[in-house]
C-alpha cells in the first residue's frame, strides 16, 4: 500500500471511530469510560485488594453517556494486561483483584468498544512487623534560628529465611504507614502550620507516608518558632500505626514516639 493511501486509510479509520462516539443524546450509550485508583498503595502478596480499614475492595469505573452522565446498567469488564497475569488475578465481572506474586501490573476496564487508561497495581510482599528506627524518646534542644523538626522513622518488614538458613528482616515497600499527634489531642487533626504538626521532608503537613525499600517510613514532627516560644506544653507524643491486610494492627503497631523540647 502507498503512503498515501495508508494515511487515507487512518483517516477512515479515525473517522469511523468519530461516528461510533457520536451517538446523540441516547442515555445508554458510553461514550467515555472512567476507571478508579485503589485506596490503598499495594496488595499482599497472596491477599486480595482492600480499603484503608481492611475490606475487601474492588477496581471500580464509570460509563459516561454523551450527557457526561453516569450509565449503571452498562456492563463493564475488567482484565489484567497480557503480561500482567502472573502478578496479578481479576474476576472480569466484579472488578476484584488478587497478588498472587510481588510486582507491577496494569489493569483496564472496557466497555462497548471502549477502554480505560492503564491502571497500574502493585503487589508487594506481606508484612510481618513494624519497629521504631527513630528514637522513642528524643529531646529536641533548640536556639532561635534552629530547625526543630525531628524526623519519625520507622521500618515495616518480613520475616524471612536466606539461603544458608539465617533468620532476616526484609522492608516492605508500598505499605501505608500513619501518623498522629495524640498528646495533646487537639493537635491530632491539626492543620495550622504554625502550631507543631506532623511533615514530609518538604515541611508539608502529611500524616500518611508509603514505605519504601530502603529506609521504610518517615515523617517529621515539626516545632515552628510559635510552637517553641510557648513553655506551657513541652512533650508530645506521636502514634505510628501500620495495619495488616485485614485492617488490625501489625504486630509492633502502634509505636509511640515522645518528642521533648528545651530551650539551650
Amino acid at each position: 500500500m502507498s503512503p498515501g493511501r495508508r494515511l487515507l486509510g487512518l483517516l477512515a479509520c479515525m473517522t469511523g471511530v468519530h461516528a461510533c462516539t457520536e451517538v446523540g443524546t441516547d442515555p445508554d450509550v458510553p461514550v467515555a469510560l472512567e476507571i478508579d485508583a485503589p485506596m490503598l498503595p499495594a496488595i499482599a502478596e497472596g491477599d486480595s485488594l482492600r480499603d484503608t480499614l481492611g475490606a475487601i475492595a474492588t477496581i471500580t469505573a464509570r460509563a459516561l453517556n454523551s450527557r457526561n452522565e453516569v450509565i449503571p446498567s452498562a456492563p463493564i469488564r475488567f482484565y489484567a494486561l497480557r503480561n500482567d497475569s502472573a502478578i496479578i488475578a481479576v474476576d472480569s465481572l466484579t472488578g476484584r483483584v488478587a497478588g498472587l506474586r510481588a510486582g507491577d501490573a496494569d489493569v483496564v476496564a472496557q466497555v462497548a468498544g471502549l477502554q480505560s487508561v492503564r491502571l497500574p497495581v502493585r503487589v508487594t510482599s506481606s508484612p510481618d512487623t513494624v519497629y521504631a528506627f527513630s528514637p522513642l524518646v528524643d529531646t529536641v534542644r533548640y536556639a532561635i534560628a534552629d530547625d526543630t523538626a525531628r524526623p519519625l522513622r520507622v521500618e515495616v518488614a518480613r520475616r524471612d529465611t536466606t539461603a544458608d538458613g539465617q533468620d532476616t528482616l526484609r522492608l516492605v515497600p508500598f505499605w501505608r504507614v500513619r501518623y498522629t499527634i495524640i498528646d495533646p489531642p487537639d493537635l491530632a487533626t491539626n492543620t495550622d502550620t504554625t502550631r507543631v504538626y506532623i511533615a514530609n521532608d518538604a515541611n508539608r503537613l502529611s500524616r500518611v507516608d508509603t514505605t519504601d525499600a530502603v529506609i521504610g517510613a518517615s515523617r517529621r514532627i515539626r516545632f515552628p518558632l510559635a510552637a517553641v516560644s510557648d513553655t506551657t506544653r513541652r512533650a508530645f507524643v506521636t502514634e505510628v500505626v501500620v495495619m495488616r491486610p485485614d485492617g488490625t494492627p501489625l504486630p509492633g503497631s502502634p509505636i509511640l514516639f515522645t518528642t521533648v523540647i528545651r530551650p539551650r
